[in-house]
This record gives structure tokens, sequence and C-alpha cells, in this order.
């Protein structure tokens, strides 16, 4: 396994991690807020919440593959910065 695998494996578990937790806010504001008296209204409601879930989940999703990808560029700058300073001062 070389290091694009576990990078797209570590990306992979970041991204359903932050989803998870999203999704389980989105429910949990939605389950707060609301009052259900009909079982019309449970359904409706799981429905709304179930697509407000995985819409924010999506959105939060792309952004935090996009700070990763910008820790793992500043990374590799600082590395290869480094790098050459080490090379420098032989």
């Amino acid at each position: 396994m070389d290091f694009s695998d576990k990078l797209s494996i570590a990306k992979m578990v970041i991204r359903w991690t932050v989803i998870g937790g999203t999704s389980k806010i989105v429910n949990g504001i939605v389950k707060n807020n609301t009052d259900p008296e009909t079982l019309s209204e449970k359904v409706q409601i799981f429905a709304g919440s179930f697509a407000i879930g995985g819409m924010v989940a999506n959105v939060v999703g792309d952004h935090t593959d996009e700070k990763v990808d910008e820790i793992i560029v500043w990374t590799k700058k600082a590395k290869d910065e480094y790098d050459k300073k080490q090379a420098e001062s032989k």
C-alpha cells in the first residue's frame, strides 16, 4: 500500500467521521425543535431531517476534503523547505 492509498483511506475516514457528526447534530436540532403530533408529521419531519442532514453533510464533507488537501500541500512544502535547508547545510 503506497502513500496515496493511505492518504485516500485517511481522507475517507475523516470525511465519514465529520459527515456522521454533522448528521447527528442536524437530527438533534430537528428533534429538539419539533413536536410531531401525527404519523404524517413524524414521516414529514423524518424525511425533511434526512434531506437536510444529507445536504449539509455533503457540503461539510467537501469542505473537510479541501482542508485536508490544504494541510497536505502545506506539510509537503514545509518538508521540502526543511529538506532543502538540511541539504544546503551539509
